[in-house]
């Protein structure tokens, strides 16, 4: 199951934590075509974090800290200084994807929350 934190602050989310590995594979889908497994919700979570990392330094350039564990699917973002509001806007977008993602595949293999 992957698990995504939003860290909040006083001027709203401040980063987030990604963790673990959702274990979503249609193996009879890929098996039956003889093509290496893949997940599918790993692969959606994975690229909606490194999008919104890298346009909050790219296209925001806000000061951000990231860490990052391949193996154990650990992936840290934390936005240092002032919060711009197109991050808080790109922030927003994240939130919302990861929760439609959630809803879709269920909390089975991908939850939110907040601290």
């Amino acid at each position: 199951m992957i698990t995504v934190t939003f860290e909040k602050d006083g001027d709203g989310i401040s980063g987030f934590d990604v963790f673990g590995h959702a274990g979503y594979a249609h193996k009879s889908l890929f098996k039956k075509r003889g093509v290496r497994e893949y997940d599918l919700v790993c692969c959606a979570v994975s690229t909606l974090v490194f999008h919104t990392a890298g346009n909050l330094k790219d296209v925001c350039e806000e000061d951000i800290e990231t860490s990052e564990n391949e193996k154990t699917g650990f992936y840290r973002c934390i936005r240092k200084g002032e919060h711009t509001a197109e991050g808080d806007a790109l922030i927003a977008a994240f939130r919302n994807s990861v929760n439609e993602l959630s809803d879709q595949y269920g909390e089975k293999y991908l939850t939110v929350s907040e601290r």
